[in-house]
C-alpha cells in the first residue's frame, strides 16, 4: 500500500488469521489416535507422515509434492495429499501413470480434524501465499510446518514451529526442510514452539 497507493507506513496495520487452539490429549491419546486414523486411510503406522490440505489449483503446486514423494520413496516417509480443485484429473492423471507406494491421494474433505491425526509434518510448497491457514491450524496441533518462503511463512516460522524450504519449485530445498524434521526429537520440539506460535500470536 505505501508504494502503490501512497499510504505512510505508520497508517498501515496488518491482521493476521486466527484459528482455534484445540485441547491438546495427552500423549498415550494423541498416539492411539494417530495409529487408528492411519489403519483407516491405510498408512504405514510407523512412517512418518507428510500432509498437504490444499486446493489443487496451480498456486498450490501439487505436482511438487507428488514430486518430492518420489524423491524420498526411499525413506521412511508417507505423504498425504487431499485437496480438490481445478488440476484434480491432471494430479490423478498423473499418480495412475506413475504410482506412488509412498503417497495417499485423497479428494476434498470436510473433515481434516480427523486428519490431522494422522500427520506428523504440514507441507506447503506453494507459489505464493499471505498467511496460510492450513499451516496455522496444523501448528495449532503440535504438527511442525515445511513450506516454501513465501508471503508471512517467514514471519509465522521465525521463532520455530517448523522449517523453511527457500524458493517455490526448488525440490532440493524442500527435500532438506522435511529431512530436517525426520528426527523425532527435533519433529516434537519443533511441535512444541508451533503450537505456542499459534497460541501468542494467531
Amino acid at each position: 500500500l505505501e508504494n502503490e497507493r501512497g499510504v505512510p507506513r505508520d497508517r498501515i496495520a496488518t491482521i493476521y488469521h486466527a484459528v482455534e487452539v484445540p485441547d491438546q490429549p495427552s500423549r498415550t491419546e494423541v498416539e492411539r489416535r494417530r495409529r487408528a486414523r492411519r489403519r483407516q486411510l491405510g498408512i504405514p503406522l510407523e512412517s512418518v507422515v507428510v500432509a498437504t490440505f490444499a486446493r489443487m489449483r496451480p498456486q498450490k503446486r501439487p505436482f511438487d509434492v507428488i514430486r518430492l514423494a518420489r524423491r524420498m520413496a526411499n525413506r521412511n516417509l508417507h505423504f498425504l495429499l487431499v485437496g480438490g480443485g481445478p488440476l484434480d484429473r491432471a494430479v490423478d492423471r498423473e499418480l495412475a501413470r506413475r504410482p506412488l507406494h509412498n503417497l495417499t491421494r485423497l479428494p476434498f474433505r470436510h473433515d481434516t480434524d480427523e486428519l490431522f491425526e494422522a500427520a506428523d509434518i504440514c507441507l506447503l510448497a506453494s507459489e505464493y501465499e499471505g498467511l496460510p491457514v492450513f499451516l496455522l491450524e496444523g501448528m495449532a496441533r503440535g504438527i511442525p510446518a515445511v513450506a516454501t518462503a513465501v508471503g508471512d511463512v517467514p514471519y509465522l516460522l521465525q521463532e520455530g514451529g517448523g522449517v523453511t524450504a527457500g524458493a517455490p519449485g526448488a525440490l532440493a530445498g524442500l527435500e532438506r526442510a522435511v529431512e530436517a524434521l525426520l528426527d523425532d526429537r527435533r519433529r516434537a520440539d519443533e511441535g512444541e514452539r508451533a503450537r505456542a506460535r499459534v497460541i501468542s500470536h494467531f
